[in-house]
């Protein structure tokens, strides 16, 4: 809730679109997690899946879902 999440990933898209000139950067987080997901959509990126019972979750013992988001490096300079 700090902001570090924002700030470190905000850093590493700069990176990965400027330095390494990557044209797509796709992530994928547990369905659930809904800082994660606000986090991704605050930075632009727009969800493009929706993966049903994508892997389990041992810890809670079930399968859980997930969701991709991507983001072009068109819309990040647009940002």
């Amino acid at each position: 809730g700090a902001g570090y999440a924002s700030e470190a990933l905000k850093s590493l898209l700069a990176d990965m679109f400027s330095r390494r000139g990557l044209h797509r950067v796709v992530a994928v987080t547990v369905a659930d997690n809904s800082a994660s997901r606000a986090l991704l959509t605050r930075l632009g990126f727009r969800l493009e899946a929706h993966y049903a019972s994508a892997f389990y979750d041992y810890r809670a013992e079930r399968w859980v879902d997930s969701v991709g988001y991507a983001l072009l490096a068109s819309e990040w300079g647009a940002n």
